[in-house]
């Protein structure tokens, strides 16, 4: 009977333990005293059989345990934050208790090796869910949509609002507009190599020239050249206009990076 309250003890610490970690990367907090926190739980996790409670009563002293373990964890200043981080808790409480109880209906009974591995597991993979999350919300709150005109062409793209970008135009001193090649193609019709082989050929874009360019995005020349209007479409869908502004064409992956083939300059929002 001790080995098997000893094993139960170890399994719920360590459950716990894993919970609390996948708490502070949701709530973007560290969680205090997780191993003390972890250690209570699993304790009323053991004792749960001799209190001998009805259904309804087990489930309040969840709750209690669950808002005693938030408590001593987590900072709150009012019941709001307090139920937001308590719903958190119970939610991925929810999920890696689950979890180990289907494993454990599906293969036996868990070894403590197994069970600390299939706990890293799952706070990889929530790690790794909320990482991504967290970057794709980050770079949807800085994108919008932009239409740009150059010759009677009309192009719509992604853009990033980058307020790293603070490149001007060395002679008109106007601000300058990063886009991809593929933008480039779109806008002129003509593929960038060949178009710069051709002698002349900065006169066949409208006040095309080269500006020394080092940042943390590229360094050398940059091909600039300057289009009629660019629109940026802002969250309320207002439109926002700016006249003859020069875009730069840099060869940096930015749309990996911000999933958009354009980055704005600084001063443009």
């Amino acid at each position: 009977m001790q080995i098997i309250i000893e094993y139960v003890l170890i399994e719920n610490i360590i459950i716990n333990f894993f919970i609390l970690k996948v708490c502070e990367k949701f709530l973007k907090e560290k969680a205090s005293l997780k191993f003390l926190n972890s250690l209570f739980g699993a304790i009323i996790a053991v004792c749960f059989p001799l209190f001998n409670l009805s259904a309804i009563g087990i489930i309040l002293l969840k709750i209690l345990v669950g808002s005693v373990m938030v408590c001593f964890s987590f900072k709150f200043k009012n019941l709001s934050q307090f139920f937001y981080k308590y719903f958190a808790f119970s939610l991925m409480t929810f999920v890696f208790g689950g979890a180990v109880e289907a494993l454990s209906q599906a293969t036996g009974d868990l070894s403590i090796v197994l069970i600390l591995i299939f706990a890293f597991m799952l706070f990889f993979v929530f790690s790794h869910f909320l990482a991504t999350y967290t970057k794709r919300k980050a770079l949807k709150d800085f994108q919008y949509s932009v239409r740009l005109f150059y010759e009677g062409k009309e192009v719509d793209e992604m853009a990033y609002f980058d307020s790293g970008n603070i490149l001007y135009d060395n002679i008109t001193k106007k601000p300058i507009v990063l886009i991809s090649p593929e933008v480039f193609e779109k806008l002129t019709g003509k593929n960038y190599f060949e178009f710069v082989l051709k002698e002349s050929s900065t006169l066949m874009l409208k006040n095309c020239h080269y500006v020394p360019a080092s940042t943390s995005m590229s360094q050398g020349k940059m091909l600039v050249f300057e289009v009629e209007k660019l629109q940026i479409i802002i969250k309320n869908q207002e439109v926002k206009e700016h006249k003859n502004i020069f875009l730069g064409l840099s060869f940096a992956d930015f749309e990996k990076s911000f999933n958009s083939n354009l980055l704005l300059h600084s001063t443009l929002i």
